[in-house]
């Protein structure tokens, strides 16, 4: 179904974006509901957490390194239970996409009040299926070409914050013990288990090995990632931080040097919306795929706008305005995501254990 190939490289930048870019959006939220002074740390947690997660989807796609996990599902579990399996894992990349795009659309509504939700989902499902259309490929140079742009990007925002940063608003270290923390770090570790997506891309890739560094490599960035701006944000917002809805972006808007350097989160929220792009294309890429693949379809094309119009309707109806969002986000997705992002690939990867590899299908479906 697929006849491009992307790098490891790519596949690790591609990650890096699947998690970060709606991550930097409401994830602090969620964080500041827990712990504020330790918030740094969830970073610290979230590699810890994130990395035996990355071990487990990596060594489960390349002991089956030609197919996806929607084709030697069947192979380990049978027929019945394959299915079953593809079907749980289908709706999750479904509604995950959902959620994806009502992220971005509330991120865009609270800059912009007057943007409807349906408006900005729609535009961004219009996008994706387009770049669909050019297949896997492009959408592994797109996500390499841009990580230059974040890295200068987060360097920018430190350099011009850090004279606002007050350091001791990090202390001091465990005031309210190790659970708060624990309790914080849920929502970050199951978008850390958004690599789920890797099981669909590991046959993509040019050299397969390379799944395995580029996931451990994926979480470390996220991780140093998220250290430096938790860190920066706490530090310049103390406490207030908590009554923020969007931190992260506030630290951005926060930046201000001799009326010269101004209004510089109009550019960040450029960068936000091309790399929630990317996620979304990604999540849409893996959904029509895995429908194809679970229905025995030749080619995915012709799922292409009619998946997009259900994710579209479904990011619209599952919430019922950001607060709704963020509820489900810190109390709800946690359990449901971590149960098929790392339950099943733990499944799957003990029951392979008991059952012979296929014989690869080395059959081509036209694209």
């Amino acid at each position: 179904m697929e006849g491009g190939k992307i790098s490891g490289t790519q596949l690790t930048f591609l990650m890096v974006w699947t998690i970060v870019s709606t991550g930097i959006l409401f994830l602090p939220v969620t964080i500041s509901r827990h712990v504020v002074q330790d918030a740094w740390l969830v970073a610290v947690f979230f590699a810890i957490g994130g990395l035996p997660m990355a071990l487990v989807l990596s060594n489960l796609g390349l002991k089956f390194p030609e197919q996806t996990v929607i084709q030697y599902s069947q192979d380990i579990l049978g027929k019945t239970g394959g299915k079953a399996v593809g079907l749980v894992l289908i709706w999750w990349f479904v509604t995950t996409n959902a959620i994806t795009i009502r992220e971005l659309a509330e991120f865009i509504v609270t800059v912009m009040p007057k943007t409807p939700v349906v408006v900005v989902g729609g535009v961004m499902i219009l996008m994706t299926s387009f770049t669909l259309k050019s297949g896997l490929e492009v959408l592994g140079r797109v996500s390499e070409a841009l990580f230059p742009v974040l890295f200068f990007s987060i360097t920018l925002v430190i350099i011009l914050v850090f004279k606002e940063a007050d350091f001791k608003n990090l202390l001091p270290v465990f005031d309210n013990g190790v659970l708060p923390v624990i309790r914080a770090t849920m929502t970050p570790v199951s978008y850390a288990g958004e690599l789920v997506t890797m099981l669909m891309l590991v046959p993509f890739l040019n050299r397969s090995r390379a799944a395995r560094k580029s996931s451990v490599l994926a979480i470390l960035l996220v991780g140093a990632i998220g250290l430096q701006i938790e860190s920066l944000s706490t530090a310049v917002f103390g406490e207030l931080r908590k009554e923020l809805l969007l931190p992260h972006f506030s630290l951005i808007q926060w930046i201000s040097i001799a009326n010269f350097i101004e209004r510089l989160d109009a550019i960040f929220m450029g960068l936000i919306i091309v790399s929630i792009f990317l996620k979304i294309a990604v999540l849409q890429y893996c959904s029509v795929l895995s429908i194809a693949q679970w229905l025995n379809l030749r080619t995915y094309q012709p799922l292409i706008i009619p998946v997009g119009v259900i994710t579209l309707a479904l990011s619209v109806l599952m919430f019922d305005n950001v607060l709704d969002l963020i509820d489900f986000l810190d109390n709800i997705f946690p359990p449901y995501a971590l149960t098929v992002e790392i339950g099943i690939p733990v499944l799957l990867l003990i029951a392979s254990f008991f059952r012979p590899k296929p014989a690869v299908n080395t059959k081509k479906v036209k694209s």
